[in-house]
């Protein structure tokens, strides 16, 4: 059996170890921080950036695209109406009949 006064140099050398350990920490954690604080700084230059360029040309571009998107849909009203406004008028500026109509008189093939 043995106990710890048995071999104290085991002790000894676990307690130098701690101590070089924490010597090494503590010598290490001042450039920690300085990495720390260089990350932070970097960080907000990218959320500047992000904040300053991107979002804007994002904004742009979707008012763009939805400005394109209504000029479409007005088109696309416009048509609605001048076939509506025709059909209940009876008059079409096509010459034959409409395409959504087969010519056999309204009913499908047999």
């Amino acid at each position: 059996m043995t106990d710890k006064t048995e071999n104290p140099q085991s002790e000894g050398s676990f307690t130098h170890i701690g101590r070089k350990l924490d010597k090494q920490i503590q010598a290490a954690l001042p450039l920690m921080e300085q990495e720390v604080h260089r990350a932070q700084q970097e960080l907000e230059r990218i959320i500047a950036y992000l904040n300053d360029e991107v979002v804007p040309d994002v904004r742009r571009q979707s008012s763009h695209a939805m400005r394109a998107a209504a000029n479409r849909l007005t088109s696309l009203a416009n048509r609605l109406d001048e076939h509506a406004t025709e059909a209940a008028s009876g008059t079409s500026r096509e010459t034959g009949p409409p395409q959504d109509v087969p010519p056999t008189g309204g009913q499908g093939p047999e």
